[in-house]
């Protein structure tokens, strides 16, 4: 650590003479900060540099500070600065006054004088709240809560959810509570808006609490379904920049009159902020009744905003639990309450939703890029973050391969990629690119490409959400695939061994992951050769898949052709056709009679049914199977 130079600002409080101690003795360069006006400044002068540490007396301005930051180049900043009543009364001034002079006033000139140094140095802030199990402060007690839940779980992503979740709700608790004072001053210090475009920015602000309550509640339950989407839960806090995009509030539908519409507004608004963070968080089977519930009752107040919020909120439940044509009712009509009432962002992701939804089949192509255009043009009229821009275009590259545009698809990830690369993004944002391009090379037969990314992608997922994360499984079972295409059934049957084994550990052995991961097991060990441990994986999926409430369709399909494939293989005839007639039964259910995984089937069945001597019915299959693809 001897490279490191720090700067401990309140290097003359408690726990900054601690800071500066323990810095010390690791070796640290260390600046010790004194006020310039400081009654004990000789003597404070006196004790650093006996300790070894270097002193600094700049004064509380910007431009000073940063031309100390400059001259030492520290690569830590701490920010240890805070005050007391006692104080605040000595020096004769409110504690409201004194907290924002110095807790806040002082901190931020720490920040704006690193921000412009040109070596990026670190800034380390200590928060001045110590929680306790009786605190009153509302955030504060939950936050305690969340990260006593996630721990009670006994999960193993646990403590990963802490050390990524707990930061994200602060760093947004925090920015909520300064764009709530920005938006105060913007009108009653510098006068710059009316108070009406204040009650607008403040309605929004609510909306945000509220969101940040939801969110923080669910996480407060202890669940490991919870623990295990912990990181997506974060999706449901809305952005606080739309809250001071002036021009769009001023767009927006006028907020509700009359203290009681305001009140009943206000707590569906609760409710639908509760409904989202519960289903992103893995519990949308448990609120399908309440997702009815908000919309009816948004109707019945005729407040069009709230009817967009709801009705997205009701699609998002339906769309997580596979129910897909509810999904596109749900979120055409939140776009088309969200259109009314001027709310683009909204707007944005229910044309998204649409898309996504109604892009599931090549017959919907033509209809989701125009969605995706609708999107796009939503998308202008607000800031997208760098994870917007990448859900936009995963959800346009999701469009167009299951329209058998598989070039067009990896032509559009792979530019997306390039921008946020350029842009340095975060890994998790990048992570989703290099899984998606994985898949769509695989596709498009470009193997050894497809490895690189899927390699990547594993990388960046493993360093940013973990090695016991669901998107990391994820990932695996792209990698197996892969692998099998190579031809490398061993690599292969290690890369799905990874899934198979964080899905166990994380949803138990009796989910739809964990199935579909034992699906794929199945399908290395056939490769290998070792058909009895692949058909027992298969057989124990199909009864994981049977349980379930909300069955997978397509996984159900899959599973049943590839047993009925190694059953086959082994010489099982009978039961091979048993499970092949039972899977083209299916298939024509979910995809249609005149689909191709139809076709596939009945090409898979003749060939069975040939190799049982029925050789006119597998004619038969054979030749609609032809038919179909031809």
């Amino acid at each position: 650590m001897a490279e490191a130079i720090a700067f401990v600002a309140g290097a003359t409080g408690y726990t900054g003479r601690a800071v500066v101690e323990t810095l010390v003795a690791r070796g640290v360069d260390t600046v010790a900060h004194v006020r310039p006006d400081s009654s004990r400044r000789a003597e404070w002068t006196q004790r650093w540099e006996a300790l070894g540490a270097r002193v600094d007396a700049t004064a509380w301005e910007v431009s000073a500070l940063r031309q100390t930051f400059v001259r030492i180049r520290p690569t830590l900043i701490f920010a240890l600065l805070g005050t007391t009543r006692a104080r605040a009364r000595q020096e004769g001034r409110g504690a409201t006054e004194a907290y924002e002079a110095i807790d806040y006033g002082l901190t931020m000139m720490l920040h704006e004088a690193a921000v412009a140094c040109d070596h990026a140095p670190r800034l380390v802030y200590l928060s001045a709240a110590g929680v306790r199990p009786d605190t009153r402060n509302r955030y504060m007690a939950a936050r305690a809560r969340v990260e006593r839940a996630l721990r009670d779980t006994g999960s193993p992503l646990a403590a990963e959810a802490i050390e990524r979740v707990i930061p994200a709700l602060d760093a947004h608790a925090t920015a909520w509570a300064r764009q709530r004072i920005s938006a105060c001053e913007a009108t009653r210090v510098r006068g710059e808006q009316s108070e009406a475009l204040l009650d607008r920015r403040m309605a929004c602000l609510e909306r945000r609490r509220q969101q940040l309550e939801a969110v923080v509640g669910v996480l407060a339950a202890p669940d490991p379904e919870v623990v295990e989407h912990a990181v997506q839960t974060l999706d449901a806090l809305g952005s606080l920049e739309a809250c001071a995009d002036l021009a769009a509030l001023q767009a927006q539908y006028p907020p509700p009159e009359g203290e009681a519409m305001r009140a009943a507004v206000t707590a569906l608004h609760a409710r639908v902020a509760a409904l989202e963070a519960a289903a992103k968080a893995g519990r949308a089977s448990t609120m399908v009744q309440e997702a009815r519930a908000v919309v009816e009752e948004a109707a019945a107040l005729d407040y069009p905003p709230l009817q967009a919020e709801a009705h997205y909120a009701r699609h998002l439940v339906d769309h997580l639990l596979a129910e897909h044509e509810p999904a596109i009712v749900e979120a055409v009509a939140a776009h088309r309450w969200a259109t009314m009432v001027g709310d683009a962002r909204t707007a944005w992701r229910a044309a998204l939703a649409v898309a996504r939804d109604v892009g599931r089949s090549a017959r919907g192509t033509e209809d989701a890029l125009r969605w995706l255009e609708t999107a796009r043009g939503w998308g202008e009229r607000i800031e997208l973050g760098a994870a917007d821009r990448s859900h936009a275009s995963r959800v346009r590259g999701e469009v167009l391969q299951h329209g058998d545009r598989v070039d067009e698809a990896i032509a559009e990830l792979a530019g997306s990629l390039e921008q946020l690369e350029a842009e340095s993004a975060p890994a998790g944002v990048l992570a989703g690119h290099h899984v998606g391009l994985a898949y769509l090379l695989r596709r498009a037969g470009r193997l050894d490409e497809a490895r690189t990314h899927a390699l990547q992608g594993i990388e960046q997922l493993e360093a940013s959400l973990g090695q016991s994360h669901p998107e990391v499984a994820r990932a695996y079972a792209i990698l197996a695939q892969l692998e099998g295409a190579r031809g490398d059934a061993s690599s292969a049957l290690t890369a799905i061994e990874h899934a198979v084994s964080i899905w166990r550990a994380i949803t138990g052995e009796s989910s739809m992951p964990h199935a579909s991961a034992l699906r794929e097991r199945g399908d290395a060990l056939t490769a290998l050769g070792r058909f009895e441990p692949a058909i027992a994986d298969y057989e124990r999926a199909l009864r994981i898949l049977e349980a379930l409430e909300h069955r997978e369709p397509i996984e159900e399909v899959m599973t049943t052709v590839n047993l009925a494939n190694t059953l086959s293989a082994q010489g099982q005839t009978t039961r091979a056709l048993e499970f092949m007639e039972r899977s083209l039964d299916r298939a024509i259910e979910t995809f249609g009679a005149d689909s191709v995984k139809v076709a596939e089937i009945r090409l898979n069945y003749g060939g069975d049914l040939a190799q049982a001597g029925r050789h006119e019915e597998g004619l038969e299959q054979s030749r609609l199977g032809l038919e179909l693809l031809e």
